[in-house]
């Protein structure tokens, strides 16, 4: 009984690590990925660029820190967000923080507006499934890069 809850509290600590590295500036080993969003309520098209990274329980984080990629003025002004996408089938709310909390969005899959670019490291889909397959509770927020 000793061993297991001491292997639980090694575990869990190195979760602590790793979650506090990863939002503290970004996940240095997560994929680039470049993309095109655009669509009827998004005029754009916007060119988004970030990187995303999945966690053990399907967390997905993302960091997006290019100004061209502004597609929900004026609720989202900023251009350096840190998204964290929690999936609906695992979590029964979104749970936002407070801290740097910009917005909330509900019932989020990736669809036909989001356009994957070549010349990256992974597409969208390779990190949220096919289109309509998932769907995600969203939270930005601010993400100070300094």
């Amino acid at each position: 009984m000793k061993k297991r809850l001491l292997a639980l509290v090694l575990v869990t600590m190195l979760l602590a690590v790793a979650a506090g590295t990863a939002l503290a500036g970004g996940a240095r080993d997560a994929p680039f990925i470049k993309f095109l969003q655009q669509g009827p309520l998004v005029p754009g098209p916007y060119y988004c660029e970030g990187t995303y990274m999945t966690t053990a329980n399907g967390i997905v984080h993302g960091w997006r820190n290019n100004p061209e990629c502004v597609p929900y003025k004026p609720v989202i002004n900023e251009y350096a967000v840190h998204m964290v996408f929690k999936p609906m089938s695992k979590f029964a709310e979104a749970d936002c923080d407070d801290e740097g909390f910009i917005i909330e969005v509900s019932d989020w899959t990736l669809n036909e507006m989001y356009v994957d670019l070549p010349d990256d490291d992974a597409d969208l889909r390779d990190v949220f499934g096919e289109d309509g397959e998932r769907y995600y509770w969203v939270c930005f927020y601010h993400w100070d890069t300094d």
